[in-house]
């Protein structure tokens, strides 16, 4: 496990770091504020800081890359793998660069093998976090979108549905 963490704050980091520079840049249209309207103007990055914020995230690809399985995995993890595949295919020009989209591919591959009967994704061996697994899995998934991962994507988005708590008033 002390092996994870500090990945598992690289990958949040990186990803962090790529919405708010895209938001920042005007480059996430998709960007929705909390009226729900979508933002109008967004503010420029200056230059100079925009061109060490995409070294910043390239430089953090490369290593995601260089850390990536034969078998398309990160740590063997299905959660830990769905964060690697989330930050590359959010980063700049990701969807026209085939040796990303590539890494990315496999790692799906990767957390789709670890689906159990019931919806869930995670690692049956370890026991470890079900919900989180599939909930990180699922971000993934629905971020990529693959057309072979719908049924994937429904059958996850179940299971989360399913085993929600409910409050009853007392």
């Amino acid at each position: 496990m002390k092996k994870v963490v500090p990945l598992l704050v690289l990958l949040v980091l990186v990803i962090a770091a790529i919405v708010y520079f895209q938001r920042q840049s005007g480059q996430d249209t998709e960007s929705v504020v909390v009226t729900g309207e979508h933002q109008s103007e967004a503010p420029v990055l200056p230059s100079e800081l925009a061109v060490k914020a995409d070294q910043a995230i390239a430089d953090g690809v490369a290593f995601l890359l260089s850390r990536q399985g034969e078998n398309g995995a990160w740590l063997q993890h299905p959660a830990v793998t769905s964060l690697a595949c989330t930050a590359i295919f959010r980063a700049p020009g990701a969807t026209e660069d085939a040796e990303l989209m590539s890494a990315v591919n496999r790692g799906l591959d990767f957390v789709k093998s670890f689906q159990q009967d019931d919806g869930s994704i995670w690692n049956t061996e370890t026991e470890q976090y079900p919900n989180y697994s599939t909930a990180i899995s699922l971000i993934a998934l629905a971020t990529v979108n693959r057309p072979q991962d719908a049924e994937v994507i429904r059958q996850t988005r179940d299971f989360l549905l399913g085993s929600q708590f409910i409050d009853v008033a007392s």
